[in-house]
C-alpha cells in the first residue's frame, strides 16, 4: 500500500509506456485509448486507496450545511 503512496502510477500496460499504438492496417500510429497517450496508468492499490477514501469521507460527511449540531 505504502507504494501506491509514494507512486500512485504505474506503465500503461496497453501501449507498455510508450504513449502510442501501431494500427494493424499501414504504418501510422494513435494515441492509445486506455491512457489517452500519457504512457501512466492508476495503480490498482491507489484505485481502492481512493474509493475508500470517498466512501469514508461520504459516510461522516453532514447531509446539508444547516446541519443540526
Amino acid at each position: 500500500m505504502s507504494a501506491c503512496y509514494v507512486s500512485p502510477f504505474g506503465r500503461c500496460r496497453k501501449c507498455k509506456g510508450k504513449r502510442r499504438i501501431a494500427h494493424r492496417i499501414g504504418r501510422g500510429s494513435r494515441d492509445c485509448r486506455r491512457c489517452d497517450g500519457t504512457g501512466l496508468r492508476l495503480r490498482i492499490g491507489r484505485h481502492l486507496f481512493n474509493h475508500l477514501r470517498r466512501l469514508h469521507r461520504d459516510g461522516t460527511r453532514p447531509n446539508s450545511p444547516f446541519h443540526d449540531k
